[in-house]
């Protein structure tokens, strides 16, 4: 395994497995809900959806096809410590994938219109977690440890919220969050 920092801060691993046709690439954001605001609770998640929506160089579009033509498959989550992107692909699109997972995490151009189609996305997604019991009793138990701070609010946020969050929040967390000091960047694989 290799491990390294550069010189702008950023991490990287890197940890080769020969026996497997495949790589993984991930780059970890150390940014997560525990950063948030009341006001902006949610807004991780927010855009973690929202990188997807193209970038300087690519629409929504684009992207989806570049990822298709390498026969990507491309994932994120949020959690309370990070957010996290995800790509893995056969092994000989792994300089693709570093490319376009990079421009997805890097060069986001959160675009409006696609804010505002996402919104409603997240919000169903809040309604769907507030009718499964699972979810509701963990939510309870984190609010019960941890109190009204952003370690006991939902991780996705409120709907009140995601309605309420502007493209200028929006691109101000991310620009002031996305930073070099805060990326790890892991390949694994072939």
């Amino acid at each position: 395994m290799f491990i390294d920092t550069l010189s702008n801060g950023v991490r990287v691993v890197i940890d080769p497995i020969d026996k497997t046709s495949t790589t993984t690439v991930m780059i970890a954001v150390n940014v997560g809900s525990r950063d948030e605001t009341k006001e902006i609770n949610g807004i991780c998640h927010y855009l973690e959806h929202m990188a997807f929506k193209g970038t300087s160089d690519k629409s929504a579009d684009e992207v989806n096809d570049y990822i298709a033509d390498i026969g990507g498959n491309v994932n994120a989550y949020t959690s309370y410590e990070r957010t996290v992107y995800h790509l893995s692909c056969l092994s000989e699109h792994t300089n693709s994938a570093i490319d376009i997972l990079s421009e997805i995490v890097l060069d986001s151009s959160l675009p409006e219109k696609e804010m505002e189609k996402e919104r409603e996305v997240i919000v169903q997604e809040i309604h769907m977690y507030d009718d499964r019991p699972d979810s509701i009793s963990y939510q309870g138990g984190r609010f019960a440890l941890f109190g009204d701070n952003p370690l006991g609010w939902d991780i996705i946020g409120t709907a009140d919220n995601v309605r309420n969050i502007t493209q200028n929040t929006l691109y101000g967390f991310y620009k002031s969050n996305y930073t070099p000091d805060r990326i790890t960047i892991s390949v694994a694989g072939n």
